[in-house]
């Protein structure tokens, strides 16, 4: 992990670009919406970057050219301080941790939000009201931090929710209660 807290693929990269908050706040938009994307929709263009036979001076001018940097793309799509990881990246053979750079980059922002990520598993879609009084108690349980909800369709667990928050899990489905009762039965 590096100094931010980060995975070890993505916290390297992370460590060697953010010397600051205003470019820690400048890179995650352009790097999770263009960079991932135009490498997602363009696997001729990743294939060209991880190429190890490509010069680098090569991959500097693609990826320029490809985000709009040079004057000859279509307008300027990144910022300069996501075009110099963009261009290290392609230069050393890991374009294709762009993603898992950009997921650290997400998980940084939300820590410096004071943000934490809850899931909400349940055997049927919830309403409105039953999510808005989960997510309440979501929050006390986070101590006041805001809480960044996912909710998820379930049917195996039967009934009940299913709730992690952070690192903790909650489990109050129906289906582990059978599974525990039938454990009881078993043992006894």
């Amino acid at each position: 992990m590096c100094a931010h807290g980060c995975s070890l693929i993505g916290g390297g990269w992370c460590e060697g670009v953010i010397s600051d908050e205003f470019s820690f706040l400048l890179l995650l938009p352009p790097l999770g919406l263009s960079c991932t994307q135009v490498l997602e929709n363009k696997p001729e263009f990743k294939e060209y970057l991880n190429n190890p036979t490509v010069s680098r001076d090569g991959k500097v001018a693609a990826v320029e050219e490809m985000f709009g940097v040079s004057g000859k793309g279509k307008g300027k799509k990144i910022s300069p301080v996501t075009q110099n990881l963009v261009v290290a990246m392609a230069g050393n053979n890991r374009v294709g941790d762009a993603g898992k750079v950009a997921d650290a980059y997400v998980q940084l922002m939300k820590a410096k939000r004071g943000e934490t990520d809850a899931i909400i598993t349940s055997a049927a879609a919830l309403d409105a009201k039953q999510l808005a009084f989960i997510t309440d108690i979501l929050k006390k349980q986070a101590g006041g931090k805001n809480v960044s909800i996912t909710t998820q369709v379930n049917p195996e667990i039967v009934g009940g929710l299913q709730l992690q928050i952070g690192d903790q899990f909650l489990d109050l489905s129906v289906k582990s209660r059978i599974q525990t009762l039938s454990a009881t039965l078993q043992a006894s």
